[in-house]
């Protein structure tokens, strides 16, 4: 641990609950409103801090106001569980509103969706919430990872979501070959037979984790996959290659940015500086 606030952290979920960040909102017919809960996480793409999610759960919302008429209200971005947070009250953010970079195809792999934050909104999740930096998943294909990974979320089973569920890390091993041929890679695994888990609803948009000892025997992690899909009768997951995105994501910015500085518009790269520690290190 690098960050003193860390320290507030009961047992490994609290710590790996300053990667999580809630996405909540309202919806249904009008007037009729129920709540609804997604995961999410802060991915740093060069300067910019982007919301990354299932790109699923965004979709579902705006199929379902095209298809049934539905309205969404309350929209919360809930950063309370890390233990590095202060301010217990969630904060108001419209990301229905929100211009998303999306891609969804999920038979060849894809479930994506990121939103890239306004420096305001950026600065104040920055407060409690360590993004996943560059450096956490550009060189990837350089780590052997252990076989088991873990999922972190917040999977609201099959009860009314009438309060926020606490968040979970679910355990998976991964498999080598899932028996799914993808356009892009993508992560398969099985929950692990001895975990009580029932349904993963709310848990999608949720980073996967991937892990190993170094030569001190410190633990280190890093983000592996989105999490996208499970079959409750398998128990097998499936998750969209976060590195494989991210770099891909990467070029984009870059280009729009070049482009915007030859049209002399804004810039799209914030100024400031990211926020400290991101290290994927827990001793």
């Amino acid at each position: 641990m690098h960050d003193a606030r860390d320290l507030n952290a009961a047992n490994y979920v609290d710590f790996f609950c300053r990667h999580l960040v809630g996405i909540s909102w309202r919806e249904g017919p009008p007037g009729n409103h129920q709540p609804q809960l997604a995961s999410g996480f802060l991915l740093q793409v060069g300067e910019k801090f982007c919301l990354a999610t299932a790109a699923h759960v965004l979709r579902g919302i705006d199929k379902n106001r095209k298809r049934y008429g539905y309205t969404t209200s309350t929209h919360r971005l809930i950063d309370a569980w890390s233990p590095r947070c202060v301010v217990k009250e969630h904060l108001i953010f419209d990301f229905t509103q929100e211009p998303r970079l999306e891609f969804y195809k999920p038979d060849d792999g894809v479930d994506i969706a990121v939103i890239v934050l306004p420096d305001l909104y950026a600065d104040e999740l920055l407060r409690t919430i360590e993004p996943f930096t560059p450096e956490r998943w550009m060189h990837q294909s350089e780590v052997e990872f252990d076989p088991i990974y873990a999922i972190l979320g917040t999977p609201v089973g099959d009860s009314d979501l009438t309060s926020y569920p606490p968040p979970q890390v679910v355990f998976v091993k991964r498999e080598e070959s899932g028996g799914d041929e993808t356009m892009f890679p993508q992560f398969v695994g099985t929950i692990l037979p001895n975990y009580p888990l029932k349904e993963l609803k709310g848990a999608s948009g949720g980073p996967i984790l991937g892990f190993k000892k170094d030569s001190d025997g410190n633990l280190l992690y890093w983000p592996v996959a989105v999490q996208s899909r499970w079959d409750d009768r398998t128990r097998r997951v499936k998750g969209t290659s976060l590195p494989h995105f991210a770099k891909a994501l990467y070029s984009f910015l870059s280009q729009q940015h070049e482009e915007q500085d030859e049209s002399a518009s804004v810039p799209i790269s914030r100024s400031g500086s990211p926020a400290p520690g991101a290290t994927g290190e827990m001793s």
